[in-house]
């Protein structure tokens, strides 16, 4: 955390980050403090929840081999990533992580709502999840392909 907090396009001495993280006042409050921690700040916390996730999806398939990819999470991400700008409900770029997101959540639930049969059996989770995944990643397919390669951007 320390070398991130260093490290950027322009190099901040340890010392002076202590500084701003005090309260001192440095030349590079600006880019500590609005900059670099948030990020840093960030990544820890998209790191502890990312260790959970990837905990429950192998508990619930019971394959310590699994990834949210194996149940369709990511394609779901990236088809509403492709699908929001090209049907217009999203029209600002700061909306599009929250269009992903809920690409990724309702992909999941898509998922487990076609796998639950009086019951969920890991092995007709996982088969749906690669179902759901390969119809989503054509309609992604079919999104560049439309677009000539610009719905990705």
């Amino acid at each position: 955390m320390l070398l991130s907090a260093c490290v950027g396009q322009t190099f901040v001495a340890p010392a002076d980050v202590w500084r701003s993280l005090r309260g001192t006042p440095t030349p590079y409050d600006l880019v500590v403090m609005e900059v670099r921690v948030p990020r840093i700040v960030l990544g820890a916390l998209v790191g502890a929840a990312l260790g959970p996730a990837g905990a429950l999806v192998q508990t619930v398939t019971r394959n310590p081999l699994a990834s949210p990819d194996v149940i369709g999470v990511g394609h779901g991400a990236a088809a509403a990533t492709v699908l929001a700008p090209a049907t217009g409900t999203v029209s600002s770029p700061g909306a599009m992580p929250a269009a992903s997101v809920a690409g990724g959540l309702g992909a999941a639930a898509l998922v487990y709502v076609l796998a639950w049969r009086r019951g969920m059996q890991p092995s007709r989770f996982v088969l749906t999840g690669v179902g759901i995944g390969v119809a989503l990643s054509a309609v992604v397919q079919l999104g560049r392909d439309t677009s000539g390669g610009r719905a990705a951007r």
